[in-house]
């Protein structure tokens, strides 16, 4: 008799799209999170490290930009009514820097970046993004 196949855990893994496009384990607490977004307009997120706080934004991040479509088979499929939005997604890991300027420089490139990749490039941000606007009006 042949071994049953049993779906991988998502160690080390906290993109919500690669656990579901490689089958992996997710428990289904999407509606949760669809309550969660209705009812609460900022959320601070305090747990412990490797507690899932970076798969749950990945989550959200996923139902504004992708909706329903993404979470087929999953509560938030009938749950989630709003429509798609673009969604920035920062690493601020890439803004390590010993000096302020750096910091600015490398700060500016990330959000430069994510916004040419969540296709919301246009002459306007690159007029922000060349006088250094998004850093100097954060950084005050």
């Amino acid at each position: 008799m042949e071994a049953p196949e049993f779906k991988r855990l998502p160690f080390g893994y906290s993109s919500f799209a690669t656990l579901r496009l490689r089958d992996m384990i997710y428990v289904d607490k999407t509606d949760k999170v669809v309550s969660l977004i209705d009812s609460a307009s900022f959320v601070f997120l305090a747990r412990p490290r490797r507690f899932g706080k970076s798969l749950l934004v990945s989550v959200i991040g996923d139902l504004f930009e992708h909706g329903a479509e993404a979470f087929q088979g999953l509560k938030a499929e009938r749950l989630w009514t709003e429509r798609t939005y673009p969604v920035l997604r920062l690493d601020f890991s890439l803004c390590k820097a010993s000096a302020h300027d750096e910091f600015r420089r490398k700060f500016d490139e990330v959000i430069e970046e994510a916004i040419f990749a969540a296709g919301l490039a246009s002459d306007a941000f690159a007029f922000f993004i060349e006088m250094g606007a998004f850093a100097g009006s954060f950084l005050r």
